[in-house]
This record gives C-alpha cells, sequence and structure tokens, in this order.
C-alpha cells in the first residue's frame, strides 16, 4: 500500500471513515472503553506499573517535544536519557515509539533534519525510526480498510 499526496487524519473517534484516519487519546484509561485506540499521547514518559500493564501491543505511543522549548539544560539531559530508555521499552514490549512536535500551529512545527538530530542524539537511529514508523503506520491503516483512492 502506497500513500501518495494524502495525509492521515488524528481524530478522538472515528469520525470520517472515508479518509485514512488513526484515533488518538491521551488517557490510558480510554483503553478500557475503547478499544480502536491508535496512539496514546503521553504527558509523562515514566508509566506506571498500572498502566503498563493497560496497554496493547502494536499502540503508539507518542512522546511531544513541544515541552522542551521551555527547558534548561538539565531538564533537556535528563529528557534525553528518558527518551532512550523509554524508546528500548517500546521496542523490547512491540509498542510503536512516536515521535511528535506537539505543534499546535505552523510556527512550532520541528524540521526533519532536527528531528533526525534529536533521534541521534537519543542513541536511535533516524533511518530505523522512520521505517519502522512508516511499517507501523501502514499495518494501522490496512487494518482499517482505509482506501486511498
Amino acid at each position: 500500500m502506497t500513500v501518495k499526496g494524502s495525509l492521515i487524519y488524528r481524530c478522538n473517534k472515528s469520525s470520517n471513515p472515508k479518509v485514512p484516519f488513526l484515533i488518538t487519546s491521551e488517557s490510558i484509561g480510554d483503553l478500557s472503553s475503547m478499544s480502536n485506540i491508535d496512539i496514546i499521547s503521553l504527558r509523562d514518559i515514566n508509566l506506571r506499573f498500572e498502566d503498563r500493564r493497560k496497554l496493547l501491543r502494536g499502540i503508539g505511543l507518542e512522546i511531544t517535544v513541544s515541552d522542551l522549548r521551555r527547558a534548561d539544560g538539565k531538564q533537556l539531559g535528563k529528557w534525553i536519557a528518558d527518551i532512550s530508555s523509554f524508546y528500548a521499552y517500546c521496542k523490547h514490549a512491540r509498542f510503536q515509539f512516536i515521535l511528535s512536535s506537539g505543534a499546535t500551529s505552523v510556527c512550532e512545527l520541528v524540521s526533519g533534519r532536527s528531528f533526525d538530530s534529536l533521534l541521534e542524539t537519543c542513541g536511535i537511529d533516524p533511518m530505523s525510526y522512520w521505517n519502522d514508523l512508516d511499517n507501523w503506520l501502514q499495518i494501522r491503516l490496512i487494518k482499517r480498510h482505509t482506501n486511498f483512492a
């Protein structure tokens, strides 16, 4: 399946099945009431044990870099160390690690080169990360029987 010039929409619940979409949530508790969630956006990298047990294999765990804009050197160093261990946890537990800009406007977007540099700083191979993310997206969209016409 190839996507040419298409967007993948994020929504809180399935609202328009005619376009490719992924369902997101900011609460792990939603997994018990909605089994079709694709991505959980985490505010805190350190998951409680109870929350880890609720997560389903193959789900995407999203971390945003938007909060780093206000971080000092110490906070940035801790974040990088946390991301490295969180990425290893995601690989081990078969979750998809998603690093997102967290942008709410065009001014907050992060360039691809900046993402690659950030991934390398965290000890993550950018090429491997993007390939894994692409494969995961394709699988999730195929499961939704999304047609790209």
